[in-house]
């Protein structure tokens, strides 16, 4: 059994698990999930099921055979014995591990009931252990429980929360309207973005730029659908005051403030409506962008990555700092890259050999070099290794998981955002305090971190 490539269709996979069972070897099952995510995750093509996964040990048959990709758990699965069937980097099972949500950093977006910092991870209010993902803004961020509700805390300014008013949140809370079908949500830098199960793209927050893709400049305090609607948005990426995004046709979206060229339309003008790139094309599978950050990236179904955007000290791994308007590729190429964070003026990657990258500014450390040397092309971290799995990426620090579970942080550590108990900057990649071997997904706001165990 052949790895299927991410350009497959769903068609294929299907008729390659047909007959698997429990009993099937377990390389089988692990190509599957590889081949799985790379058709499903990426491109959000969801194979039908017989239901959408009512809870997390359904009881119902289902039709042999049958894959997807779960989002409210974060893995393919495969219909094995009438039973959904989970592969989670560590090995199968038929339930779904539970995940906690720890934060550390800056003490008004931890989510912890209180304003006070913290240079370790801990827990937010309730220690809720239902987390499936969540996503670090500027000044916010928010997460998506199992159950497909959305929640949101932090500053609350320009109606950011979502929650109907302007006031901040301490604690997580539930957007205005509530529902459980959230399955993709992305923070910026004062306004969020989200997709739900049915397709559709909802937004919310500042939007004097336009960022809302509403088609004007007005603010709002609930989430509402993008200019154009549609059901047929499959990835997104809240920004700096832009905003862009990936439909199931492969076309890449974006709108907002394009200052520095960042929507990748070949201009400098923001438009407040979704557009297309320069060069359009059906081609993209993720589009890419940082809470605070001025450039973009987007990665095509082949593996190439391409950047856009302000291109000071190097932040678009050009070999150059010129800035530039339309897509254009990393220096050194390649068609291996799989995933990519962006911070305020720095990048960081990774390749499917699990290698990771970064390049940019490296002051404080930001790039995990061991020096504080800016880049302007791709360049391995200190210590290298081949068994990165997630990243994320801040104002001036690195956050990345490896594939034994273990956390890795660099760069600033004002405010305790690396989590190492100390305030102490570092720039080459080391463990948090406590360790464990149990980290699933990372994300980085401007002074804080969080991550799910």
């Amino acid at each position: 059994m052949a790895l299927l490539n991410t350009g497959c269709l769903v068609s294929t996979i299907q008729a390659d698990v047909t007959g698997l069972t429990t009993g099937s070897p377990v390389e089988c099952f692990v190509i599957l999930a590889a081949a799985v995510d790379g058709a499903t995750q990426d491109r959000c093509v969801t194979v039908p099921t017989s239901g959408s996964l009512p809870s997390l040990y359904p009881t119902q048959t289902i039709p042999q055979g049958q894959v997807m990709f779960v989002e409210d758990v974060g893995v393919p699965v495969i219909a094995a014995s009438g039973k959904w069937m989970g592969f989670d980097q560590r090995g199968f099972r038929y339930d779904f591990p539970t995940k906690t949500l720890y934060t550390w950093g800056i003490g008004n977006v931890l989510g912890a009931g209180a304003c006070t910092s913290r240079s370790s991870p801990g827990t937010t209010v309730g220690n809720i252990v239902t987390w499936s993902s969540v996503s670090a803004g500027q000044d916010a961020a928010a997460g998506i429980k199992t159950d497909g509700t959305l929640w949101t805390w932090g500053a609350g300014d320009y109606g950011l929360l979502g929650n109907g008013a302007g006031t901040p949140g301490n604690s997580p809370g539930t957007t205005a309207g509530g529902g459980t079908n959230w399955c993709r949500i992305s923070v910026g830098n004062a306004h969020m973005a989200g997709i739900k199960t049915d397709g559709t793209l909802w937004t919310w927050g500042y939007n004097g730029s336009g960022q809302l893709g509403t088609g004007n400049t007005t603010s709002r305090n609930s989430p509402g659908t993008v200019a154009g609607g549609g059901s047929t948005w499959c990835q997104v990426s809240a920004a700096r005051n832009y905003t862009v995004a990936v439909k199931t046709d492969g076309t890449f979206w974006s709108w907002g403030m394009n200052g520095y060229g960042q929507l990748g339309d070949g201009t400098n003008t923001g438009r407040s409506s979704p557009g297309t790139l320069s060069g359009g094309g059906t081609i993209w599978c993720k589009a890419i962008a940082g809470n605070m950050s001025c450039h973009t990236a987007g990665i095509k179904t082949d593996g190439t990555i391409c950047t856009w955007g302000a291109g000071g000290y190097g932040r678009l791994g050009s070999g150059s700092t010129s800035s530039r308007t339309a897509p254009g590729a990393v220096s050194g190429g390649g068609t291996t890259w799989c995933d990519a964070a962006l911070g305020s003026t720095f990048t960081v990657a990774l390749k499917s050999d699990n290698t990771l990258w970064t390049w940019g500014v490296g002051g404080y450390g930001a790039l995990g070099t061991g020096t504080t040397s800016h880049r302007s092309s791709p360049g391995t971290t200190a210590g290298g290794g081949t068994n990165w799995c997630g990243i994320g990426a801040g104002l001036s620090h690195g956050i990345a998981v490896k594939s034994d579970g273990t956390l890795w942080t660099w760069g600033c550590n004002a405010n305790g955002r690396l989590g190492d108990g100390t305030t102490t900057n570092r720039s080459s990649p080391g463990t948090t305090a406590g360790g464990g071997t149990t980290w699933s997904a990372v994300g980085a706001g401007q002074l804080y971190s969080l991550g799910l165990r």
